[in-house]
């Protein structure tokens, strides 16, 4: 008897056979599940942004427009749709005490905002300038989001004005300058950076900084966007208090405000309105003085409150008061804030404005950096 050999499969290709059937159904099973997956993360994504929408937008009409309408969280918007491009660049509009609010004005895709606060003042009535910006460009739907506060948040009589006449407001709190406002996006990682940043300073008891503390950021100003980097600031601790830290920045390429490089930082570390006044003095007789202002500061979207904007010295403050550009000299500070570091007394279990606490520091002394650093 013949045996066809040629119809007899060797074990080892029954086994890759198998082994080939078994990764393609794998495969197979494998696409339909992550199909399967990525379907309902978009359904479950346009359901949440429905359920998002129907609970908590609150429609204002002209039926609510004058009544109180109660903002049960932080959470709700209420919105003004418009039929059509407005241009009106006044707002009238009542908030609750105690609160920080956000009006922000769309033109389809497009938005600019400003921030309202009542945090001193109580409930109020607002006749608050539209910026120019927003009010040229025009816009067609208005948004008022709470952003802090005691949770009692409400809105009251929505309008949008043309060139209103104040002495018909005799009640209302006039705001016809606008207010500057710069917006920060940092990595959660360098975020962690200037937090460690921040312990070693309040364990110091002074803020030693080096080239390399920036960390990339992108910054949000005058109506433009780009790159930049951007470290804490300041010699004493009063810049890091209350969770609202001193910034340096430096811009990439854009300059905001005729600026590529500021501080920002705490009103109170400039004893308030005093350094306004004393830099404004001397532009009106004619000296170098720096750019100096106020603004609303917002980090990934949190609002930090008020800060004061400060000029840094490069050649665009020589030529601003113009001036030929000049060299400029600086007092180079370092060894007396390593010595004060290092004789000031040890601060343990303080609290540094971030809700943490600080463990045991060790003071060292870097040889190749030829500077003192905390270690853990």
């Amino acid at each position: 008897m013949k045996v066809d050999l040629t119809q007899i499969k060797h074990p080892q290709e029954g086994n890759e056979h198998a082994l080939r059937q078994i990764t393609t159904r794998a495969v197979a099973i494998l696409f339909i599940l992550v199909s399967f997956f990525f379907i309902a993360a978009k359904l479950s994504e346009s359901f949440a942004q429905n359920y998002l929408l129907s609970h908590f937008q609150i429609d204002v009409t002209p039926e609510n427009q004058h009544e109180r309408i109660p903002l049960p969280s932080e959470k709700f918007i209420a919105i003004l749709d418009l039929e059509t491009i407005a241009h009106e660049n006044f707002l009238e509009i009542s908030l609750s005490g105690s609160d920080i609010y956000k009006a922000t004005f769309f033109l389809g895709e497009e938005s600019d905002f400003f921030i309202i606060s009542t945090k001193t003042i109580g409930d109020t009535k607002f006749l608050h300038l539209i910026p120019d910006a927003i009010s040229t460009r025009g816009y067609d739907r208005v948004e008022i989001t709470p952003l802090q506060g005691n949770w009692d948040f409400w809105i009251e009589g929505i309008e949008l004005l043309g060139d209103p006449d104040p002495v018909n407001y005799p009640d209302h709190k006039l705001i016809d300058f606008e207010i500057k406002k710069l917006e920060i996006e940092i990595d959660e990682d360098d975020l962690t950076l200037l937090e460690d940043k921040a312990k070693e300073a309040y364990a110091l008891g002074v803020l030693l900084t080096e080239e390399d503390d920036y960390v990339p950021a992108v910054v949000q100003a005058d109506g433009k966007e780009d790159d930049a980097e951007i470290r804490l600031k300041g010699d004493w601790t009063d810049h890091l208090q209350q969770g609202k830290w001193s910034f340096r920045i430096k811009m990439d390429t854009e300059a905001p405000w005729g600026m590529t490089k500021f501080s920002i930082q705490r009103p109170e570390t400039r004893n308030g309105v005093s350094e306004y006044l004393i830099q404004t003095f001397f532009r009106d007789q004619g000296g170098i003085a720096l750019r100096y202002d106020f603004m609303d500061v917002l980090i990934n979207g949190e609002y930090i409150g008020v800060y004061a904007l400060e000029e840094f010295f490069d050649k665009r403050l020589v030529e601003n008061a113009y001036r030929r550009e000049g060299p400029i000299i600086k007092v180079n500070e370092d060894y007396l804030w390593e010595r004060r570091a290092f004789y000031s007394p040890r601060i343990e279990d303080w609290d540094f404005g971030l809700g943490q606490k600080t463990d045991t520091w060790i003071l060292t002394y870097s040889a190749s950096t030829k500077r003192w650093k905390i270690l853990p």
